[in-house]
Formats: C-alpha cells, sequence, structure tokens
C-alpha cells in the first residue's frame, strides 16, 4: 500500500509484510532513539521517509541534527544549543532578506553563535525553529511539511495530501 503524490511516494515498512513503499530514490530515513534506529512504530514497524527535500532528522533526548544534503546545512539541537551550519565551512547561516530568527521559548531570545553572537536565521527556506521542554516544531516552507517533536510524538504532514503521519508510544494513525 502506498500514499502517492504526485512526483513521487512516501514510503511505508510494515512488520508483517517488510516491503519498502519507495518515496523516491534516495530513501532518507527519520531516525528515533540514542540508538539512531529508523523510526518505527513498535508494533507496525513503519518508517517514514521524505527525500524530496533530502531532509534526514535523527532523534534523541539530547539532540537532534537535521541535514539537507542540496544545501549540506546541519543542524543541531541540544540541551544547551541550536546551531545552524554550513557543513564544509563551518559558518553560522545568517539570512538578511526576511531575518527570521530562531528562538528558545522559554525565553523567546535569538539563539547565537557563541563567537561572533549572530543570531541564526533561515529565510530563503522559511524555516523557523521553535525550542521547548516539550517539543521542537520544524517547518520547510518549500514543501510545507510540518515536524513536530515531543517526548511522546513525532508527526510528519505533507500538504499536497495534508495526510498527518505520527510517531508515538502508542499509535501511528494513517
Amino acid at each position: 500500500m502506498s500514499l502517492d503524490r504526485s512526483d513521487t511516494q512516501i514510503p511505508l515498512y510494515h512488520n508483517d509484510t517488510p516491503i519498502p513503499l519507495d518515496h523516491s530514490d534516495t530513501q532518507i530515513p527519520q531516525y528515533c532513539s540514542d540508538t539512531q534506529i529508523p523510526l518505527y512504530h513498535s508494533d507496525t514497524q513503519i518508517s517514514l521517509y521524505h527525500s524530496d527535500t533530502q531532509i534526514s532528522l535523527y532523534n534523541s533526548y539530547t539532540q537532534i541534527p537535521l541535514y539537507r544534503s542540496d544545501t549540506q546545512v546541519t543542524l543541531y539541537h541540544s540541551d544547551t544549543q541550536i546551531s545552524l551550519y554550513h557543513s564544509d565551512t563551518q559558518i553560522l547561516l545568517c539570512r538578511s532578506d526576511t531575518q527570521i530568527p530562531l528562538y528558545h521559548s522559554n525565553t523567546q531570545t535569538p539563539l547565537y553563535n557563541s563567537d561572533t553572537q549572530i543570531p541564526l536565521y533561515r529565510s530563503n527556506t522559511q524555516i523557523p525553529l521553535y525550542h521547548s521542554d516539550t517539543q521542537i516544531s520544524l517547518y520547510h516552507s518549500d514543501t510545507q511539511i510540518p515536524l513536530s517533536h515531543s517526548y511522546t510524538q513525532i508527526s510528519l504532514c505533507h500538504s499536497n495530501t495534508q495526510i498527518p503521519l505520527y510517531h508515538s508510544v502508542i499509535q501511528i494513525p494513517l
């Protein structure tokens, strides 16, 4: 069974029938846990992929790296900081088109690079990131994909079909 899109598909894996439903050629997985195991619901073994934008999301309680392979941008989240770097040069990305900062939600103050005190900005792809104790919300405006993280749930919703895909300790509704 596949959830078709106009150009590609969303890949799903089921434990009973371990057949991948391809989304595209790259098939970049989303990972959840400290051991970097692909994001599966323990009962249904459904793995979520999105390779149109080549996003790979890793979730643990201490760090979330986000990779976009077309720009080689790496985003790291930990308990102490969120940094957005270009992976080749390790230079902090700051965009001045619309000046959208990344905020820590407890203080609502921009996050800064500790050396230069330059706030983190992403404007060409319009990515806002909010961190709190329970949730990280990430939006990619090119495809309007919201990724929502808490300790119990990760949801992925694709705007073309408006079909949310949920991962939690209890269930995955599709």
